[in-house]
């Protein structure tokens, strides 16, 4: 199986995994050292610090120290986050399949191509703590971005993951270590099936088929779709094609329809990314 980088924000969410998988300590370089490296079968754990430039330069420093050493992990950020009540239960784990930088309003999309049965949320990262329910229905962090920047400038989305789970509904409410721990704890069999799904099972970058390319032109075209929008919607594509499905029906009725106000644009866009991955249409 493929090896695996995991990057946490805080000890205490590290922790539980450590405990989990039955991992050791590496201490055999400054890079080990400074990220409280862990080892055991194949997977690392490493500890990054609160903030996205923490995660940012920990992702980078212990992928190429990785790498330094032959291996090709995956690279996967794992921790606690907020979200608006109602969005999501408090404990959910959640697998995020869009991360946007709120302060550069950039966006990264892990690819998402293996089966799992977990909701898929977008993810928002902030310059600071969210102590209000934002207007925006994404989960809310501090580090993900820069993971994510970072990750990918040495893997391919496709070999990125993000898992959060559920901590607070963004109302001020301030966690112990010990109750982060508890709650990491509580899915850590869940994490464990992501994990081991994402390093046995990862197929080799998928290419779109024709029809498909044809498919995401029309789509772009009709609906005068962004780039941004154009890249989340052919990634939920991959993901269809990933799994086996054909696109489905309700892709193309939804293109046969007009589309010509940037209202009517925004429902389209969000209907057919739903379509594809198989939600009820909004």
């Amino acid at each position: 199986m493929r090896p695996a980088l995991v990057v946490t924000a805080l000890m205490c969410e590290a922790t539980p995994l450590i405990d989990a998988w039955g991992l050791r300590p590496l201490r055999r370089s400054e890079v080990e050292e400074r990220f409280q490296l862990f080892y055991g079968d194949g997977v690392y754990v490493g500890v990054s610090g609160i903030g996205k430039l923490r995660s940012a330069v920990a992702t980078s420093a212990l992928l190429a120290h990785l790498r330094s050493q032959d291996l090709t992990p995956l690279a996967i950020n794992i921790g606690i986050a907020g979200c608006p009540a109602g969005l999501a239960r408090l404990g959910d784990l959640i697998l995020v399949h869009k991360v946007r930088d709120v302060a550069t309003n950039s966006r990264l999309y892990p690819d998402i191509l293996i089966k799992h049965h977990l909701k898929e949320l977008p993810l928002d990262t902030h310059d600071h703590p969210v102590t209000t329910p934002p207007s925006e229905q994404a989960l809310v962090d501090m580090e993900c971005s820069g993971f994510m920047q970072a990750a990918t400038t040495l893997v391919s989305p496709s070999e990125t993951a993000v898992l959060k789970v559920i901590s607070d509904h963004c109302d001020g409410t301030r966690l112990s270590p010990e109750q982060v721990s508890q709650h990491l704890g509580a899915v850590s069999d869940q994490i464990t099936a992501v994990i081991t799904s994402l390093r046995s099972e990862l197929p080799a970058p998928l290419q779109l088929r024709t029809e498909d390319i044809q498919a995401l032109d029309f789509a772009t075209s009709h609906a005068r779709l962004s780039v941004t929008q154009r890249i989340e919607l052919e990634r939920a594509m991959l993901a269809t094609r990933a799994s086996g499905k054909a696109l489905p029906s309700e892709f193309h009725s939804i293109l046969a329809q007009p589309i010509k106000s940037k209202d009517q644009r925004r429902i389209a866009f969000a209907a057919l990314v739903a379509a594809l991955r198989g939600e009820e249409l909004p």
